[in-house]
């Protein structure tokens, strides 16, 4: 059930008072007692490490694209590079330490909903009294991730005995980084690949021909969804002699998202 007037968009820290009313046909009501919600921020809970810690801190976090080295900061965020990802894909994560200690707690969370919560199903690597200075682990990327912006990654390392938590102040170090989720999936695109739409040579120079079962607009989008070119394909064979902006993964499809090709342009 939805309310008549959506709710006033109130700043943080407002408490709202609400009662639910059920109206039968008859003009019979019934009302609930008087409930009350705290207007919180749209953000992520605070995290961090309590104190600078010369021989205890993350020292480099690799996944994908993805290899950043660090120092000892307490706690930093990280846009770039951004971490680039695909729905339906299994990536390997890997977390480095400069410790002394002989047992270190790792954890890594992704926001796979952009709830800005991370929960127990978030976690993509979860190493408590790890007893090593390297930890790596694999996991795949939902399906159903969201892919409408960046989203955000959290890795934890705190000391022995503390069972890492994604929010809190504790001895260790937090690192966020910043994640896009393509919008395509690779399982997806063998599926349409066979049936109706393909790119060849791939990969190419900019030289390549279509094959397509219809006519339509196509776009061509790089893997943070921006659309890079339009070009016009008939149904049957088309040759195309195309300039893109940088060599990289590239995406063919058309609006109705029904043919996709993922090609590879080597530039020269």
């Amino acid at each position: 059930w939805k309310t008549v007037a959506p709710i006033t968009n109130y700043p943080s820290g407002t408490k709202i008072y609400f009662k639910v009313f059920a109206i039968g046909s008859m003009g019979d009501t019934t009302e609930s007692y008087k409930f009350m919600y705290d207007i919180k921020p749209y953000d992520y809970c605070e995290a961090g490490g309590n104190t600078p810690a010369e021989d205890f801190y993350i020292d480099k976090v690799s996944l994908n694209n993805l290899n950043n080295i660090t120092g000892d900061d307490i706690y930093s965020v990280y846009s770039t590079p951004l971490c680039l990802l695909d729905p339906d894909s299994i990536y390997t994560i890997t977390i480095s330490a400069n410790t002394g200690w002989s047992n270190n707690d790792y954890a890594a969370w992704i926001d796979w909903n952009n709830d800005r919560d991370f929960d127990e199903t978030e976690a993509i690597l979860f190493m408590p009294d790890a007893g090593m200075e390297t930890v790596s682990t694999s996991f795949t990327v939902p399906n159903n991730a969201y892919s409408g912006g960046n989203i955000l990654m959290r890795v934890r390392l705190s000391y022995w005995g503390s069972y890492p938590e994604p929010c809190g102040i504790t001895y260790g170090e937090v690192e966020d980084y910043e994640v896009k989720v393509s919008e395509i999936g690779n399982a997806n695109l063998d599926i349409l690949e066979s049936q109706n739409f393909s790119l060849f040579p791939n990969p190419n120079d900019g030289n390549f021909s279509v094959y397509s079962s219809q006519n339509g607009t196509f776009g061509i989008y790089d893997l943070l969804g921006k659309l890079v070119k339009t070009i016009e394909i008939k149904a049957g064979l088309n040759s195309f002699e195309i300039v893109l902006p940088a060599a990289g993964v590239y995406v063919l499809k058309n609006s109705d998202f029904n043919m996709i090709q993922r090609f590879v342009y080597q530039k020269d």
